[in-house]
């Protein structure tokens, strides 16, 4: 029998990121809105492929953060850009008309339902700021955007990642984890790479 930990259960990123979405998708409905992961870097093909569908919710990760007296307490920074487009004027980009949502609108639903929302076994969601943005070089003048600045209480420890969740901080290496997915140039299966 191998003494390897296979990760098999997700983990606290996992389950936050999934829980933030889950939220988005209850007040945002995926029928009327386009529903997308911030890419970890944003170039003019990503501003088109975001903005292409709207009015739209984008969600991010923005890394995660240890506390100064802790090996695995912190907290994990996320962000989501909500996006709306209408060519009808300023008024109705913010407001909103029977053609698409207001900007604010849109800010006050995300607000009111993701401060304070607790996430199972992930946290609970904190706001740090709700702000118009303006992106200079990739301007659409149709388009009005707000970024919301997350935080969630996050502990990242092995035990939360590890299959059987009973690994102390330290206690494990990388001969011991057992990596579960396919390998480049494999089509499925496991690599159990060299010890």
């Amino acid at each position: 029998m191998s003494d390897r930990i296979t990760i098999i259960q997700p983990g606290p990123l996992s389950i936050i990121g999934r829980g933030i979405r889950a939220r988005l998708e209850q007040v945002f409905p995926p029928a009327q809105f386009a529903h997308v992961w911030i890419p970890g870097r944003i170039d003019s093909r990503g501003w088109a492929r975001l903005t292409r569908r709207t009015p739209a919710i984008a969600l991010g990760f923005g890394g995660f953060n240890p506390a100064a007296q802790s090996q695995s307490i912190g907290h994990s920074d996320w962000f989501v850009f909500l996006l709306t487009k209408n060519e009808a004027g300023d008024e109705q980009r913010l407001f909103g008309d029977r053609l698409a949502p207001g900007l604010f609108g849109l800010v006050e639903v995300a607000v009111a339902s993701l401060h304070g929302h607790g996430i199972e076994d992930g946290g609970t969601v904190m706001l740090r700021s709700a702000t118009h943005t303006f992106v200079e070089d990739l301007a659409d003048d149709g388009l009005a955007l707000a970024t919301l600045e997350l935080l969630v209480p996050t502990d990242i420890g092995l035990a939360d990642v590890l299959a059987g969740g009973d690994a102390e901080p330290g206690t494990a290496n990388t001969q011991d984890i057992l990596w579960d997915f396919a390998t480049a140039g494999t089509v499925a299966g496991s690599y159990t790479g060299s010890p």
